[in-house]
Parts: structure tokens; sequence; C-alpha cells
């Protein structure tokens, strides 16, 4: 596959296409809440919301987090104000006044539902929030992530290393680890670390402080250490207090996730010798993604079970994250065969996963591109984000 510069331009210019036409759109027309205020917690297909749904704080750190950075790069002021309404009631309402922290779940009207401080949106909102510091004068943006970091080190294992999953309002461990129904009740995950590296790593362009600089070298170490599985070439998902790993489940999209991610915390450190350790397993993952994850149409499926059997239902966000993972990889070791697979990605993103129609991306399709057209474009886990 003879592939050029101007092929590459090509491709940026499809996806900006998509972003202004078909994502932001429905987000700028069809998300803010306002009888309540803040963002509806449910969206259909259609672009009809459903006023009664709770507000998840994933949802609302995603939004804030999209649109400062979307003003970063456009300076249009319709970003700033979407990122200064979710920031607004990222702090009004889902903040903990009494024991600090963001509570994982609001009602519709805003009360407090599910009180549990789940590290993975804790993670969230320190990512968010560090990128609204970044745009905003407000210096409570940048305070409030730097009070989060130091709340999270109450969940943090000075033993074992890494982070327990979940802890009740007032920061004792959860009996519950879970961070949904379809994970496992463990005490420490690769997704949740997954996206505590990815936070810790915004705050710390913003904030040089040399404790967060420690806890990126050892989240960084972890995934060397524990959570990438050198045998197979994917990462383990979920552990015990002590990492050894629980299950043979795999998921694509995180590998193809972690293969850039990881190696952009790495380079943050800017220590070489981790840099070149973490480039060998960052191409591994890639590697392994292109030999195993991938349909004959370029679509990545979604996961493996324990058992060994692949879920070809697809998703959106892996499908995205698979063209910016194989892309990087490309970059890295011009081989064609990452730039290949995110070109024919891209291609079956624009053909199956976006709605030309209604705006945004279908959540789900099969892998011969029949989406799940009742499934909602916002939600809990649907957001602008991927």
């Amino acid at each position: 596959m003879n592939i050029s510069v101007k092929d590459l331009q090509e491709l940026r210019t499809r996806v900006e296409r998509n972003l202004q036409e078909v994502i932001l759109p429905f987000w700028l027309n069809n998300s803010i809440d306002h009888e309540h205020g803040g963002f509806w917690g449910r969206v259909n297909g259609r672009g009809r919301p459903d006023p009664q749904a709770d507000k998840g704080l994933i949802l609302n750190t995603r939004i804030l987090w999209t649109f400062a950075r979307l003003y970063r790069t456009y300076r249009q002021e319709a970003f700033a104000r979407l990122a200064e309404r979710a920031f607004d009631y990222l702090l009004e309402r889902f903040w903990d006044h009494t024991f600090g922290g963001f509570y994982w779940l609001l009602s519709a009207q805003g009360q407090p539902k599910v009180e549990l401080k789940k590290m993975y949106g804790q993670a969230f909102a320190i990512y968010a929030l560090a990128e609204y510091a970044k745009i905003s004068q407000n210096r409570l943006a940048l305070q409030t992530a730097i009070d989060l970091f130091e709340l999270m080190q109450k969940n943090h294992d000075t033993v074992q290393g890494g982070f327990w999953e979940n802890a009740t309002r007032d920061w004792r461990l959860a009996p519950d680890m879970r961070l949904s129904e379809k994970d496992r009740d463990c005490e420490k995950s690769m997704n949740t670390h997954l996206h505590i590296m990815e936070a810790f790593s915004n705050l710390y362009r913003v904030w040089q402080e040399t404790g967060l600089r420690a806890q990126l070298v050892e989240l960084v170490d972890l995934f060397h250490r524990h959570i990438f599985n050198r045998q197979t070439g994917h990462l383990h998902l979920f552990f015990d207090r002590g990492w050894q790993a629980q299950g043979a489940a795999v998921s694509y999209g995180h590998d193809i996730e972690t293969s850039w991610l990881l190696l952009e915390t790495s380079h943050l450190l800017d220590d070489r010798q981790l840099s070149a350790k973490t480039l060998e397993l960052s191409l591994k993952l890639a590697e392994t993604t292109l030999c195993q994850g991938l349909h004959e149409n370029y679509a990545i499926y979604g996961a493996c079970t324990d058992q060994g059997l692949v879920i070809r239902h697809l998703e959106w966000w892996t499908q995205a994250e698979a063209v910016v993972g194989f892309l990087n990889a490309f970059l890295l070791t011009r081989d064609y065969r990452f730039l290949k697979a995110a070109v024919k990605g891209w291609e079956f993103i624009e053909r199956f996963v976006s709605d030309g129609r209604y705006g945004e991306w279908f959540y789900e399709l099969t892998v011969d591109g029949r989406a799940n057209a009742q499934l909602d474009k916002i939600s809990e886990w649907k957001g602008p984000y991927h």
C-alpha cells in the first residue's frame, strides 16, 4: 500500500470534517439541560433527551475535558462556554463539600445518588480540571485538581503500589470494588490505572511537583512489571491487591489505547531509558492488536473472554482508539501495515459508525456494519472523549 504525505493530509481533513460536521453539532445542539442545569444524562440516537436520566461523573468530566481541549485548538467561544458550564456544574453539584472528592452519580435534578469515590471517576476529574486550567483564569480549577490528587493518596497502596479501585464517601475502602456491573470485583484494574496515569500526566503538564512525578514513574513501572503480559502481548485486566492477575480476558481497545498513552507519559517524564523501554512495549501492543484484534474490514473487535471467545460486536470508542494507536505506531516505525490499518479503520468509521443523518456516532454495531440505532448517543459512558 503506497501512502504519501498527501494521503495523510487527506486523512486529517476527513477526520476534522467529521468532527466539525457530525460530532460537534450534536453536542452543541442536544446536550445542554436548560431545566436542571449542566447536561442531560441521556440523549437518544435522534437527539431527544430523557429529562429523568441520572447524571454521571464520567460524562460530565469528559464534556469538560473535550470542550476545554477544543477551545485550546480552535479558540471558538462556544467551546469555552460549554467548558465553563461543565466546570461550574462539576464543582457545584458533583463535589462533596464535606469529605472532598466527586460523587459518582447524581439524579436528574443534581442530587447525590451514588456517593462512592471511584478512582476512575476521580482520575477523569483531574484530567478535565487540568485541561480547563490551561484555558481559564479561574485558579480554582488547578487547585481543585491538586486537592483531589492529594485526596487520592488515601487510596494509594504504599506497599504494593497502585490504587485501590473504590472508596466510600468518607474515603474508606469500599466493600464492592467494581467499576461497573460487567467488571470483576477486584482490588485493582488495568483500566483504572491507565486513566489515573493519563490524568496525572495532564496535571503534571501544569503542576511539576516531585510527588506527582514519582507517582507517574510508579504507574509506568506497574504497566511494565504487572499489567503487560509478555507471553501474550496483551494487557491483564484485573488484579488482586498483590498484583496477581485475575482471569484471562483481553480488551483489544485498551491494548491499542495503552500503546500510545503509556508512551506519551514516558516521554513527558523525560527519561530516555524509560522511553526506550516503553517504546518496545508500545509496539508489541500495537502489533498484537493488528494481528489478533482486527476483522478483515479493519474494524477492531471489542474483547476476548476468559474462555477465549472473541466478542464480535463493535463499540465506537475502540474504533476511534484503533485509528489513533495505529497511526502512532506508523509514525514510530514507518511500517505501512499500521498506516493501512489506521486509514482503513477510518474508512469503516465514516461508512458505518458515523451517523450522517442525526449526528454523532453509533454506540454499537456488528462487524458487517449494522448499527444498533436504539442505543443512546449520550449516556453515562457515551461521551465526546474518545
